[in-house]
């Protein structure tokens, strides 16, 4: 009995030291177990705190960041909008002061042309009424010759003196009662008169008048040619038309009368082609360049309508016909200008 409670005695320290030492054991294991758990789960809560403060860190830059850039931009913007509008201003204003220049220049060129112009016609008349003194006095030596008279009722004309002219022209035809010229140029004067006077009884009487000249003096070109132009102010084209050809068929080399017939005709194309015959038969037909110039103006060509006019200018006759071209030439090139400046087509007929 007694070993039995010895053995039984050893055995429970034995076991209780097994079991001591297996708890311990195990223990151990599961301390170093969790040890590991702890490191494990230390380094996985410092990468995710890593992320979420990446991420809080990042969103915080970029909010800065776009705050600073918004008010950097916003400054650069305030700073080019101050420099832009200085740049316009000065460019506004280089501009207003070279369009400035320009519209002086231009008026200053057509005040310098309107007091050429008045200049030019004040001499003009004074020129005018010394020859008419030249052409009274060869009237007071030879009260008899009717080329006096003829050539002074023609003077008086261009001095807007019709009535004395027509007197000088009667007295003419007295004297030389075949004097076709005289009788023609005779009824264009009352013509003229009556028609800017607007009394339809006197240009009626007019008319009558030149159908008596080109009956009496069938071979008078110069009588077909101013009953056409008459006729043309009327608007009766087509007996003009036929007037025309009846001064063609006589004078044919007249470059005049073809330059008359083809400035008043609506087909632009025909006008030009009988103004081009004009030039043809006498190239230094001042007149020709001239209405050719007007005629290319209407169809909006105006380079070659300033060409003519330049020609008409080197071939002008007098200073007063030298103003007039040189307005004419003038204005088309202000019309250049113009359409190149904005683009714009040039109005045509």
């Amino acid at each position: 009995m007694c070993l039995q409670k010895e053995l039984k005695v050893c055995l429970q320290k034995e076991l209780k030291v097994c079991l001591q030492k297996e708890l311990k054991v195990c223990l151990q294991k599961e301390l170093k177990s969790s040890v590991c758990l702890q490191k494990e789960l230390k380094v996985c809560l410092q990468k995710e705190l890593k992320v979420c403060l990446q991420k809080e860190l990042k969103v915080c830059l970029q909010k800065e960041l776009k705050v600073c850039l918004q008010k950097e931009l916003k400054e650069l913007k305030v700073c080019l909008q101050k420099e832009l509008k200085v740049c316009l201003q000065k460019e506004h204003k280089v501009c207003l002061q070279k369009e400035l220049k320009v519209c002086l220049q231009k008026e200053l060129k057509v005040c310098l042309q309107k007091d050429l112009k008045v200049r030019l016609q004040k001499e003009l008349k004074v020129r005018l009424q010394k020859e008419l003194k030249d052409f009274n006095m060869a009237a007071d030596i030879d009260t008899r010759n009717p080329d006096v008279y003829h050539h002074r009722g023609q003077l008086k004309i261009l001095l807007d003196q019709v009535d004395e002219a027509v007197g000088d022209f009667d007295e003419c035809i007295i004297l030389r009662p075949d004097s076709a010229l005289a009788q023609a140029q005779k009824c264009f004067a009352l013509y003229r008169q009556a028609y800017t006077g607007n009394n339809s009884s006197q240009v009626q009487t007019a008319m009558d008048g030149f159908e008596d000249v080109i009956r009496r003096f069938p071979k008078c070109a110069e009588g077909y040619a101013l009953y056409a132009q008459a006729l043309t102010d009327q608007q009766q084209f087509g007996k003009a038309d036929e007037m025309y050809d009846k001064c063609i068929e006589l004078e044919p080399d007249n470059a005049t009368t073809y330059v008359h017939k083809g400035s008043w005709k609506q087909d632009l194309d025909l006008g030009l082609d009988l103004i081009s015959k004009a030039i043809e038969i006498d190239t230094k037909c001042d007149f020709a360049y001239e209405t050719m110039g007007t005629i290319e103006v209407q169809r909006g060509n105006l380079d070659r309508a300033i060409d003519m006019f330049n020609k008409a200018i080197n071939l002008a006759k007098s200073e007063m016909e030298m103003a007039h071209l040189y307005s004419l030439c003038d204005a088309a090139y202000a019309q250049t200008e113009v359409a190149k400046k904005y683009g714009l087509k040039p109005p045509t007929l």
